[in-house]
């Protein structure tokens, strides 16, 4: 009996030892965290870059990173379960501008498509499906998120903004990662420069802290908030006005990708219409700019149709007088009355500044963009047609199609390509755009054309670039006199 009743006391002993050790391991700090991300299915990094209209998906996952915090402890470092409880709540932002917590949102970048999730069975509406969070369409399911956790609904919130909810506590194993939930997205909008390659960032945040230890290891209950963010990559531009970077020497364009382009066009081929000439070569305006004078003494007189014009008008009312057909206004402003060779005389005024405004030999200009050559056209004004060379028709149309930004296409003018379809040309002689998908769409102009130039030639020292109009009145005059393209009688 006295050897039974020492065995019994020796285990007793150890079974109380190793309660007592077991007590002690639990009895340790520790410390939550929750290491949390956000993966995008597509729009990563550059070469992915998101188009208009895209449907793509946001999953936000979340690791325990709890520990037991406790230097004093065998146990220290090791990771320990965690448990996000019912009624927590995550909110995503969609779209900012940068990663950082309270960063300016862009509400109109991307926008919730919500779904019924998978898993969703006997609704009016199969797992995947769109559908409406106000009706109850899915079943088994609720409308909302593409994928998540039991008793994880996701709900649109304001613009921009997805609330994220637990609906029952969610246990996470040490160490354990779990992917909360997928939302679908769609993008609705551009991130306009400054941003390169229409760079944004999505992000997700808990309201309070989420996730809590609750291992039998830690001596008390602790907690950590979850957030997390992404950098995704949207289109920059839907139009070229989408790309504007105030600089008058670039032209901006948004290219068939939705990407900003921006071709340096200060010392590129420069033109403008015969009605802008007209209403730019005057000193009537105290704030304007004798645009045409500027040139003219730039570049020397301009020979035309047999004429020297080396002026615009006088600083002050009569604004013509004495200047006769010296005047480039007598040839802009002149009362064409059905007669083809004044129009010509016009359209050769007008094509005269703008190849001196560009700084270079008029027939090679012209020779870009259309058939006919700027010395045929004037010789034909003035009386002197060359041999086999143009009519005045095809002088008169083709100079207005480059003075107005067009090109020959085909033989007929053309001032761009469709928004739509650019593989279809438009205006001019080409008229509207067909209608896209029952929409209409608009004229894109040529990209780099000579009418989209800044006003500006720097070699030359001319660069007015937007000016209000200076010579109404004087164009007015021109109109009113017997000055026709060869006489100014009295």
């Amino acid at each position: 009996m006295l050897f039974t009743y020492s065995r019994q006391f020796i285990l007793a002993a150890a079974v109380l030892a190793l309660a007592g050790g077991v007590t002690e391991s639990r009895a340790d700090s520790c410390s939550a965290s929750a290491s949390t991300l956000i993966s995008r299915s597509t729009g990563g990094n550059c070469a992915a870059a998101l188009s208009l209209g895209d449907v793509f998906t946001l999953s936000y996952r979340i690791t325990n990173a709890s520990i037991i915090d406790d230097p004093l402890s065998l146990n220290d470092g090791d990771p320990v379960d965690a448990v996000v409880l019912a009624n927590e709540v995550m909110v995503a932002t969609l779209a900012q501008d940068t990663p950082a917590v309270g960063a300016v949102e862009l509400p109109t970048v991307l926008e919730m498509v919500p779904v019924c999730p998978v898993g969703s069975i006997g609704g009016a509406l199969a797992a995947g499906e769109e559908c409406n969070p106000m009706l109850d369409q899915c079943g088994s399911g609720v409308c909302g998120c593409e994928s998540a956790l039991p008793g994880v609904t996701c709900t649109p919130g304001p613009a921009n903004k997805v609330s994220i909810e637990f609906g029952q506590d969610t246990p996470f194993l040490a160490d354990e990662e779990k992917t909360v939930a997928t939302i679908r997205v769609k993008v609705t909008g551009v991130v306009s420069p400054p941003a390169i390659c229409g760079e944004f960032f999505t992000r997700l945040d808990s309201v309070q802290d989420i996730l809590m230890t609750d291992d039998p290891q830690c001596d008390s209950d602790v907690t950590a908030n979850a957030e997390a963010s992404a950098d995704l990559h949207a289109p920059e531009c839907a139009s070229n006005a989408d790309c504007d970077d105030g600089d008058p020497c670039t032209a901006d364009l948004c290219t068939a990708e939705n990407l900003c382009s921006y071709d340096y066009i200060c010392g590129a081929d420069i033109c403008r219409s015969p009605g802008y000439w007209a209403t730019h070569s005057g000193y009537e305006k105290k704030n304007s700019v004798n645009v045409g004078q500027l040139v003219i003494d730039a570049v020397g007189p301009l020979e035309v149709c047999g004429e020297s014009i080396d002026s615009t008008s006088n600083e002050s009312s009569p604004y013509l007088e004495g200047l006769g057909l010296s005047s480039d206004l007598e040839g802009l402003c002149v009362k064409t009355r059905g007669i083809k060779e004044r129009s010509l005389y016009r359209q050769l005024v007008a094509a005269a500044l703008n190849c001196g405004i560009s700084g270079g030999d008029c027939d090679d200009i012209l020779a870009k963009y259309v058939d006919v050559s700027f010395s045929d056209c004037s010789d034909l004004c003035a009386g002197d047609p060359p041999v086999d060379g143009p009519t005045v028709s095809e002088c008169v149309s083709q100079l207005d199609c480059f003075n107005n930004g067009g090109q020959l296409i085909d033989g007929d003018c053309a001032y761009g390509t469709c928004a739509e379809d650019p593989t279809v040309y438009c205006g001019g002689d080409y008229g509207d755009c067909p209608l896209f998908l029952e929409e209409p769409q608009e004229c894109e102009p040529f990209p780099g054309n000579c009418h989209s130039a800044a006003l500006c030639n720097e070699a030359l020292g001319v660069c007015p670039k937007n000016t209000p109009a200076s010579s109404s009145s004087a164009c007015r005059e021109a109109r009113g006199n017997s000055c026709t393209i060869d006489s100014c009688e009295d």
